[in-house]
């Protein structure tokens, strides 16, 4: 498969820190059926990034791909994200499911227990990021992980809530943060 076309899609996300995080997190959790939820997907780079490795390392997995496609105060309120991330990940569509949904609205329609991977890189207001990591922390299996983008100083609501949330459980690779269930 393709295995950088993520690189030509707008977005954030780097091998160097989403990629080795997976790797990671892959190294340290057991499975059958690897189960992850992204929680923003804004153009899709990281959805691509992900899924493409775990098909070239041949793991069986489902894969959530959650936002509104509306962008957040940052973004650009005139692009049509959704449409975006839809062209984007048109090679792997038939790999990944895309829920079109606010955040803490498709969290509460899965089972506690169900995902082994959230990664919340939605709004990075501290509002939201508390909503997500309350939202979907309790449908993450045990020895699962939760995780997610920006821990640093230059976005204090992820900063903040992970701090309030995690504590000292809370390790971090380059800006992102995971922690083991």
């Amino acid at each position: 498969m393709m295995e950088h076309f993520f690189a030509a899609i707008d977005g954030f996300s780097w091998w160097k820190e989403q990629g080795e995080l997976l790797n990671i997190m892959l190294s340290e959790i057991q499975f059958d059926k690897l189960k992850v939820a992204e929680i923003g997907v804004y153009k899709g780079r990281l959805t691509a990034m992900w899924a493409v490795a775990l098909i070239n390392k041949g793991i069986d997995f489902e894969y959530h791909a959650v936002d509104h496609f509306r962008g957040s105060a940052e973004h650009d309120s005139s692009v049509d994200y959704y449409a975006s991330a839809l062209s984007n990940l048109h090679p792997i569509l038939d790999k990944i499911i895309i829920q079109k949904n606010e955040s803490t609205a498709q969290a509460a329609t899965y089972p506690d227990h169900y995902f082994d991977i959230v990664y919340i890189d939605g709004s990075h207001d501290y509002e939201s990021v508390m909503a997500d990591i309350k939202a979907w922390a309790p449908r993450i299996k045990p020895g699962g992980f939760i995780c997610g983008d920006d821990y640093e100083d230059s976005r204090p609501g992820v900063f903040l809530a992970v701090n309030e949330c995690y504590g000292d459980k809370i390790n971090v690779f380059g800006i992102q943060w995971y922690i083991k269930i």
